[in-house]
Formats: C-alpha cells, structure tokens, sequence
C-alpha cells in the first residue's frame, strides 16, 4: 500500500538492480526489469500520497519539498511528475506567503535559508519547467 513506509520497497529495488546489474542476460534479470519499474512506482506513489497529506493539512513547506522530491527522482512517471510540479508551485507560494508574514517561522521549514523572493523565483522556474515538460510530452 502507497500509504505506508516504503523503505523495504525501497531495498528490493536495490537488489533486483544488483541482480540485473550481474546478471543481465539472465531470465531473471528480465523478470527483475519488470518489478523494478513497478518497486519505483509504488515508491513515487507513496511520496504523491504524502505530497496530498501534507497540502490537505496546510504544510506547505513540507508539501513543496516532497514534491520537489518527486519531481526530480522520478521523471519517469510523467503523470506523478505534472502532479507534483503542480503541488511544488502552489505550495511553495504558500510558503512565500508564510516568510512574508513571518520570516523566522516553522512553517518555512526547508525553505529557511530562501527569501520569500528566492522561493517565488522557485516557484515561477517550476512553471516555465511544467509548461516545457507538458509540450515535450504532447509531442511524443
């Protein structure tokens, strides 16, 4: 389930690319390819769920770092992808909004070192990155 700790996902995965990795030709590197793609997606699924908690609950930092997350481990799924580039601009600017209101708060949690203007840049390159993301894949 996408709703619970990923962590032995995450270490299966490791191991079927190990397998594959000294095994290629193998048939079980084929089978390994397989749940491999499916290990990664059930761990893309799982921070998309978290990446939802987090905006519902009004974390916006928490919920623009994760998305942020997604988007760059796992560009592979381009539907997760869209989905948490669309989060991370929305949530950071939230959190632009919240260093504006007050600078030293924890609601700018991993986004403390950042003015309110370095997040909303952020914010705006993500766009211009969503935007081009959405073209390269309306052409393939």
């Amino acid at each position: 389930d996408v709703d619970r700790e990923q962590d032995y996902t995450i270490k299966a995965v490791k191991e079927w690319e190990k397998l594959i990795a000294k095994t290629p030709d193998s048939p079980y590197a084929k089978k390994a390819k397989v749940l491999v793609s499916q290990g990664k997606r059930r761990v893309a699924e799982s921070v998309a769920f978290i990446i939802h908690f987090y905006c519902k609950q009004d974390v916006y930092h928490a919920c623009a770092y994760r998305a942020i997350q997604l988007a760059d481990e796992y560009p592979e799924f381009v539907d997760l992808r869209v989905d948490a580039l669309e989060h991370a601009i929305t949530a950071l600017g939230e959190v632009a909004k919240a260093k504006i209101a007050d600078p030293t708060s924890d609601k700018n949690l991993y986004f403390k070192t950042m003015t309110a203007d370095e997040i909303n840049a952020r914010a705006e390159n993500f766009k211009k990155l969503l935007a081009d993301y959405k073209k390269s894949v309306e052409k393939k």
